[in-house]
């Protein structure tokens, strides 16, 4: 298997107290945006527990979510710009695609048998109803908040894309091993990443992958 020691350094690393936070705390670094044709209705009283979310809109290139770690987005009356018929289904695809680091969690008003429900489920790593009381959310939003602080998990995530990207199993260990370095020392700019990322041989859906992961890596930017 390719990770080998190098994913037992990971997910050594993920449980070592230098690398673990109060969840609490982390509600405060993790960045989250929703997308939705309409007000958030959570909102407020998520932030009054200190998550940090910031509200997208429906929109327009997939591009406006790079910065985020954790998505929510609506399944109905959204991705006009994308694909009418799956509609929010059709961005979470398209946000998995790009961005694999980032977690997404669907909501709907509607019922969950709905043939965008369904798509969602496919595509998402979570799907919440729209109208589900506080505690599900905070309890939803606090795992995937835990899981995007852990090293070994976005790597695992990004490992898969990238071999869904026909990347050299030579090429894959060195962005792994440049990867380790940097959550390492924790190096909040990956340089070596970043190095082979801008590669001539590298193609742009791999560059932006590992651009993300980079940006995503919190863990690596926090004593």
């Amino acid at each position: 298997m390719l990770l080998g020691k190098t994913n037992s350094f990971l997910k050594r690393q993920a449980s070592t107290p230098s690398a673990f936070w109060k969840t609490t705390d982390l509600r405060s670094l993790i960045k989250i945006a929703s997308i939705d044709d309409e007000p958030f209705q959570p909102s407020q009283n998520l932030k009054n527990l200190k998550y940090q979310i910031t509200e997208l809109g429906d929109i327009k290139d997939v591009d406006e979510v790079s910065d985020y770690s954790i998505i929510l987005c609506d399944l109905m009356g959204v991705g006009v710009f994308f694909d009418d018929e799956d509609q929010g289904a059709s961005i979470i695809r398209e946000i998995k695609r790009r961005y694999p680091s980032i977690f997404v969690i669907a909501y709907t008003g509607s019922n969950l048998g709905s043939k965008q429900a369904r798509a969602a489920r496919n595509a998402s790593d979570h799907v919440l109803k729209k109208d589900a009381r506080i505690n599900e959310w905070t309890e939803t939003l606090d795992k995937y908040i835990d899981l995007a602080a852990r090293p070994d998990v976005l790597w695992d995530r990004v490992r898969l894309s990238l071999v869904e990207n026909g990347i050299d199993t030579s090429d894959l260990l060195k962005m792994e091993r440049a990867y380790v370095k940097g959550v390492l020392k924790k190096d909040g700019e990956f340089y070596l990443l970043k190095n082979l990322a801008s590669g001539a041989n590298i193609k742009g859906s791999v560059r932006t992958i590992l651009t993300n992961l980079v940006s995503a890596a919190i863990f690596a930017s926090i004593a």
